[in-house]
């Protein structure tokens, strides 16, 4: 019996460069998975992924105060930004 041939693990950087890609190519999201041996389900479930993780992203206004304040950034993936006046 033959063994399925395993598809590459992808980082989210390595996907947002395939979908950059695909937009140049002017092909159909289907001739480029094929194109590029991928899975086009896999495709589409990345292209929403990552722009679901985009679209949380939000802007929030900073007034600063005088010297010697900190601030504390609490972001979503786990990374906390700090900065000492």
């Amino acid at each position: 019996m033959a063994r399925a041939k395993l598809s590459p693990r992808r980082s989210a950087a390595e996907w947002q460069a395939l979908f950059s890609k695909h937009e140049q190519s002017g092909l159909s999201r289907l001739a480029f998975c094929r194109r590029e041996g991928i899975s086009w389900r896999t495709f589409d479930t990345w292209r929403s992924r990552l722009r679901t993780t985009r679209s949380k992203a939000k802007f929030v206004d900073v007034t600063p105060k005088p010297a010697g304040w900190d601030v504390e950034v609490a972001l979503p993936n786990g990374v906390v930004l700090r900065i000492r006046g």
